[in-house]
């Protein structure tokens, strides 16, 4: 397999855990797909030996150095193991791990984690979670593997919307996957009319004292969706207004799903600065979702990447 040429590359990030790995896989399988070059990366913790004993810090920063560039030396082979034709390259990143991250993904097409630090209390979702201070920080769309997932391949694809344009960045992303792996797309509104209030801002047509009913948000998702479908037309598309909050609503479709697509900047407000940048929904499907889920900057549009590679098999 050959990459396109000046194509932005899939960058994983790698730790040595199970978790780390199936991201690895998840990349691996949609670099093979999308004909994208794969960058894998690790930054390592700061030496345990070097903290415990500063007298000895330079031995033990060569130490984990040297375990370092074994863990990537090894995805790398895992990776050429699946397909020997892969463009893949591997690095060993030294510095706060935020700050390299999120340097990365200015020069990623895309990037893919495992949900690592997401399994506790909503406080460790926020203050704590490496993840979701990448979500929250990069400027590429980001894919978080969740512990326990399987399946590496897509065939369908679920996008939360709420048709507005700062969901455009979301959905986009979603036709492109789709298209990319010949995946069915199923594009969802989660219909809370006390979340809709911004329907009767936008369309001064409708008085601001009524509330938006279901047929108008049908209207609204039909119409938002017909320039994109037209954009895709070799994608198959389903849409619907599911009634209920966004929340549990895109949770009970990613059982179906193997991939979930949301948008980083939500209409909510949450108790914390992130839920407040991130979007409470963008967080809660992160936590609770039993699929992959990328998450999209409201700043990203598909025109910050190369051109999708024609789909292929795999």
């Amino acid at each position: 397999m050959t990459a396109q040429p000046q194509s932005l590359p899939i960058v994983v990030g790698v730790d040595g855990s199970a978790n780390g790995d199936r991201a690895l896989d998840w990349a691996v399988r949609h670099a093979i797909r999308a004909q994208r070059p794969l960058r894998i990366v690790h930054v390592p913790e700061p030496s345990l030996l070097a903290r415990l004993f500063p007298a000895r810090r330079r031995a033990g920063e060569q130490a984990a150095r040297q375990l370092a560039q074994e863990l990537v030396d090894s995805r790398v082979a895992r990776a050429r193991a699946a397909d020997a034709a892969l463009d893949v390259v591997g690095e060993v990143v030294s510095g706060p791990r935020d700050a390299c991250l999120e340097q990365e993904s200015r020069r990623a097409e895309l990037m893919v984690v495992g949900s690592r630090g997401l399994s506790g209390t909503v406080e460790s979702l926020v203050t704590g979670s490496a993840t979701t201070r990448l979500v929250l920080r990069a400027s590429c769309p980001v894919v978080v593997v969740p512990e326990g997932a399987s399946r590496t391949s897509l065939s369908r694809v679920v996008a939360g919307t709420d048709a507005s344009q700062q969901s455009r960045a979301a959905v986009d992303l979603a036709f492109t996957l789709s298209r990319t792996w010949q995946a069915r797309l199923r594009v969802v509104l989660a219909w809370d009319p006390s979340a809709f209030a911004w329907l009767t801002e936008e369309d001064p047509s409708w008085p601001a004292e009524q509330t938006p009913s279901p047929e108008q948000a049908r209207t609204r998702i039909s119409g938002f969706l017909t320039a994109l479908q037209d954009e895709y037309p070799d994608v198959a598309l389903e849409w619907d207004v599911v009634p209920g909050a966004a929340i549990p609503v895109l949770v009970a479709e990613s059982d179906q799903a193997d991939l979930l697509v949301v948008g980083s900047h939500g209409r909510g407000h949450g108790i914390m600065e992130v839920l407040q940048e991130l979007g409470s929904v963008s967080c809660g499907v992160l936590r609770y979702a039993r699929c992959p889920v990328a998450v999209v900057p409201q700043r990203w549009t598909s025109t910050s990447a190369s051109s999708p590679a024609a789909a292929h098999s795999a």
